[in-house]
């Protein structure tokens, strides 16, 4: 390419690349990660700050210091929350190129950062108010300064490299623990190829980037200390780079295959171009020791794997792939050039379905049906409850439309969570309930206890990890149940589902079933999975009614056995439900059919008088409903 042409090619991508992160970027929800950070920014003092919005998290506090400062002269909305992201992302752009020009040439740093630009995982983490572009922006810093400073036979700007290199170590420093790691492996990398007439602008960069991080090392140490993500992050499988690679190359096997073809071809024009080793020996060491690293610490220490914080090193991939280009073979390269910017547009755009695709559970569209269902029904008619890890995150959006809401929150991972859905129904007087969640657990429990009361599903509406749905009380009897399994009231007991000794029963208005004190287990009911999970259903779900004389702390036992042997096991726990002042109570329990279960397979169903308590049962129900599927669908 000769210069002219080479800076049309140049505006293109950046331009490209600009399009694509800033187009949309505010009006799809604010993450659980963004609106954890903006509900840590309601600090008066930056010591409050340090203590509730950074101490708290898994990140440096450089970050959440500059959404601090930030918010309060630009304010918090998405537009404001994300622009200084989407901007670093761009820029990211730009000194990807640059380095890639240094390194190799400028028709490979403009199919590079081509490629750096369109594709959805790069565009998405310039798009989130999280460290990863800011983090991505400091590590690009950092190499073209180091690169300039060790690779530059000018001695006029060495000051000025030794700055932006020192700047972006300490820049990744603050950002993200894992540009951190970067950096440390930037750092050594820079100790082989150090010279004399450099060393002393290498130690002094580096120095004064660890003695600027030296007050946030106790916060460092505080964080470490209680286990991060791996609390709750599983440890990566075998296969984690594949999956990350095909991920990040947009899940389409055309674009896969054009960067093959793309490297394969420019390396058998150019195999014997051998001056560029270096350069392609430190983009791989770059890529692969940060996801060495952090899939080893994963497996054998804490896991902290996640396809995010690949970011950093992930540009230094595509450098290797297109290391091989030649500048002066001008046709290949505009060959190469417009089916990569055509594929992998349009494999973004399109393929992937970028710009109309959930990537993270979704809150702003709770907070937007919940308004429009009020002011359809009136709000005096519709009582809601909402499934989060924190109440502020739908408050956030309730609050950007000035609209003032009523509604229960709760916590599906704590043992109060059934307990408090259970008084919150029992005491809703309108005609329709809405249930929301988002990013939490959500047990299958919550659907069958609005139901009981609610009993029609009016609207449904699934995002990823997430969803919302308006309830319809329509009083007609068993409406919403599309299988009544049994219904044992045991006022017509004929042991035909239940195994129970007749002369437990009690004669009074409503014929009960007594277990005692010195029994184990009582009332089983056999049967197979065919019968419980019929015609595609995957849920099956029992109330039980019961009494006991203190509190009650019994279990509802499901059991799966195959040729004897149990395969499953699982229990409702009475504990979890409310009880009136004679300790009378409803005991809800779903089950899903379990992968891998057969037809044949036996089931018990069964009460674990684990306490030696004296319970009544008064009866037992085991049913479907219509629309079970469809609401357990995606959780």
């Amino acid at each position: 390419m000769n210069n002219k042409n080479h800076i049309y090619f140049l505006v293109f991508v950046i331009a490209l690349a600009a399009l694509m992160r800033l187009y949309n970027f505010s009006s799809w929800s604010l993450s659980n990660d963004e609106l954890s950070a903006v509900i840590r920014l309601q600090a008066t003092t930056f010591t409050q700050l340090i203590e509730e919005g950074v101490k708290p998290d898994f990140h440096p506090a450089g970050v959440q210091i500059f959404l601090y400062y930030w918010c309060k002269v630009v304010g918090n909305s998405p537009f404001a929350l994300r622009l200084p992201f989407v901007l670093a992302g761009i820029f990211s752009v730009f000194f990807f190129y640059l380095i890639a020009k240094i390194w190799f040439n400028k028709s490979a740093a403009i199919l590079s950062s081509l490629v750096f630009g369109f594709l959805q995982f790069t565009i998405l983490y310039s798009q989130l108010a999280r460290p990863y572009s800011v983090g991505l922006f400091f590590s690009l810093i950092m190499v073209f300064g180091l690169t300039q400073l060790l690779f530059n036979e000018s001695q006029k700007k060495r000051l000025n490299y030794s700055f932006l290199f020192g700047t972006g170590i300490i820049g990744c420093m603050y950002t993200h623990y894992f540009s951190f790691l970067f950096a440390i492996v930037v750092g050594i990398t820079g100790l082989f190829f150090i010279r004399k007439e450099n060393f002393w602008h290498y130690l002094i960069a580096s120095a004064t980037a660890v003695i600027l991080f030296l007050p946030h090392l106790q916060i460092t140490l505080l964080q470490f200390g209680r286990g991060g993500v791996g609390s709750w992050l599983g440890k990566p499988e075998s296969d984690y780079l594949g999956q990350f690679l095909f991920y990040s190359f947009n899940e389409s096997l055309l674009l896969i295959t054009a960067l093959c073809f793309s490297f394969t071809i420019s390396y058998l024009f150019n195999r014997t171009n051998w001056q560029k080793n270096k350069f392609r020996i430190i983009s791989l060491v770059w890529f692969f020791a940060p996801f060495f690293i952090g899939y080893y610490y994963s497996i054998y220490v804490n896991p902290v794997l996640q396809y995010s914080i690949l970011i950093f090193s992930f540009p230094f991939l595509l450098l290797f792939v297109f290391s091989y280009i030649n500048e002066n073979q001008t046709a290949l390269n505009l060959m190469l050039f417009v089916p990569l910017a055509i594929i992998g547009f349009c494999s973004t755009a399109f393929g992937f379905n970028y710009y109309n695709k959930q990537q993270f559970g979704v809150f702003k569209q709770l907070a937007e049906k919940n308004i429009e269902w009020e002011g359809k029904y009136g709000s005096e008619n519709v009582n809601t409850a909402y499934n989060l890890i924190a109440w502020q995150y739908v408050d956030y959006y309730f609050a950007k439309e000035n609209y003032k809401a009523g509604y229960c929150f709760l916590r599906g991972d704590d043992t109060i969570s059934k307990h408090t859905l259970i008084q919150h129904v029992s005491k809703s007087n309108g005609d329709y309930f809405v249930f929301g969640w988002s990013n939490v657990y959500t047990p299958d429990e919550f659907f069958s206890i609005i139901l009981d009361k609610y009993d029609e599903v009016m609207e449904h509406n699934q995002y990823f990890n997430s969803a919302v749905t308006l309830f319809k009380k329509t009083n007609k009897p068993n409406s919403a149940k599309y299988n009544l399994y049994l219904n044992e009231s045991f006022d017509n007991f004929n042991g035909k589902f239940f195994d129970a000794d007749t002369s437990r029963f009690t004669d009074t208005v409503i014929t009960s079933l007594c277990i005692n004190e010195n029994e184990d287990f009582a009332c089983e009911y056999k049967t197979t999975i065919a019968n419980l999970f019929p015609d595609g259903n995957e849920l099956v779900n029992i109330e039980l009614d019961y009494s006991t004389v203190s509190f009650p702390q019994f279990q509802l036992v499901f059991e799966i056995l195959r040729a004897g042997k149990q395969i499953n096991w699982s229990s409702g726990l009475s504990s979890h439900f409310p009880t009136d002042e004679q300790n009378n109570g409803t005991l809800f329990y779903s089950k899903r059919k379990p992968t891998g279960a057969l037809p044949s397979d036996e089931v018990k169903i069964y009460i674990w008088n684990l306490k030696k308590q004296n319970i009544t049962i008064d009866n037992i129900l085991i049913f479907g409903f219509k629309q079970t599927n469809q609401l357990i669908n995606k959780q």
